[in-house]
């Protein structure tokens, strides 16, 4: 957890002074996170665009492309993320769709150093109804957060003494740290990709129910691995991450 937090410090650290950064904007009712606009993958990308935090080591994520969309590996330890700006709302594209896969061999020899090993992706919103000291910070020339809150939708497990009898789960926790179950833990789910769709209106509701979900901004879709060391001789590769888009 301690690590969590000052990763996400990081991300505080420059969003607070980014909000003229670019961002990815939607196209004909869609925005793909993964398949447009990324630096070392597509010509004229921009850079700025993204933000990274990446821990002491560039090769927890690696970018790669598998039958023709991009993809993004997370390699142990984890705990890095990558995230793309982006302009929408809430209620202009309200549902998120993802694809991912687990690797197997992260999951078998037992729990290890006792951390969940799995992937994740990350929704960072602002609220228009920001407290008073940001708006007023804002007046005399200083910028506002680039964004107030997050979820971390994650989809991952211990390990057991053989792999395919190790259960995964998917859940969603928010920058406080409460947390919503969306799957049971179940064997079987490494070793194949999964395709997820979400809706951000009622994934808002629950968190912040006393809130209109519509005009909340979207500021960015990150993602990256679960923090956790590999178990002995497997290789690095945690999972992936593919085919993000949001739409409405």
């Amino acid at each position: 957890m301690h690590m969590r937090l000052l990763a996400f410090a990081a991300f505080l650290l420059l969003g607070a002074c980014a909000d003229t950064a670019p961002r990815a904007v939607v196209v004909d009712g869609s925005l793909r996170i993964l398949e447009r606009g990324v630096p070392g993958v597509h010509p004229g990308a921009s850079a700025r665009e993204w933000v990274f935090t990446r821990g002491i080591s560039e090769a927890q994520i690696n970018l790669m492309e598998l039958q023709g969309s991009v993809v993004a590996r997370a390699n142990a330890p984890g705990g890095a993320t990558m995230g793309r700006r982006v302009a929408t709302t809430i209620g202009a594209t309200p549902y998120m769709r993802w694809s991912w896969y687990l690797e197997p061999t992260q999951f078998g020899g037992g729990i290890g150093d006792g951390l969940e090993r799995g992937v994740r992706v990350l929704v960072f919103f602002r609220s228009p109804q920001r407290p008073g000291m940001e708006r007023y910070t804002s007046l005399i020339g200083m910028q506002p957060p680039e964004w107030d809150r997050y979820v971390e939708i994650a989809f991952g497990g211990f390990g057991a003494a053989r792999a395919e009898e190790a259960r995964q789960a998917k859940w969603i926790t928010d920058d406080k740290g409460r947390k919503l179950d969306l799957r049971d833990p179940r064997p079987g789910q490494a070793g194949n990709w999964h395709v997820e769709a979400i809706d951000l209106t009622e994934v808002h509701r629950h968190f912040w129910p006393n809130e209109n979900p519509a005009g909340v901004q979207i500021a960015m879709i990150a993602f990256g691995g679960l923090r956790s060391e590999a178990p002995p001789d497997v290789p690095a590769a945690i999972g992936y991450v593919a085919e993000i888009s949001l739409s409405r």
